[in-house]
């Protein structure tokens, strides 16, 4: 975990059939908290991943992105914080949701 830098990165690995790992980004954020965890589903089973944050900052978004080895990170979701304001990308309208705590 790095607390330095205005935006970070959290990568959450679990295993399918292939490589893939999920990642969280959140900007503006002081402290940001991960712990890898690699899993066995089955398709179609629901799966729940958590990103622990802490922030000044009243008003910000985060962002989810899956990224298969060797490919680029294809945007899933964005969530912002001061609603329920939640934009989601091309083929993930009814997979995923977001919820800030």
């Amino acid at each position: 975990t790095d607390s330095t830098t205005s935006c970070e990165t959290l990568l959450c690995q679990f295993r399918r059939q292939r490589y893939t790992a999920i990642h969280c980004t959140i900007c503006s954020v002081w402290y940001l908290q991960s712990s890898e965890r690699r899993e066995n589903m089955t398709e179609g089973e629901s799966v729940t991943f958590e990103c622990s944050y802490s922030t000044t900052e009243s008003y910000f978004y985060l962002f989810w992105y899956r990224h298969y080895k060797e490919k680029q990170p294809k945007f899933i979701i964005r969530r912002y914080s001061h609603n329920d304001n939640t934009i989601k990308g091309a083929g993930f309208e009814n997979r995923f949701s977001a919820e800030l705590q």
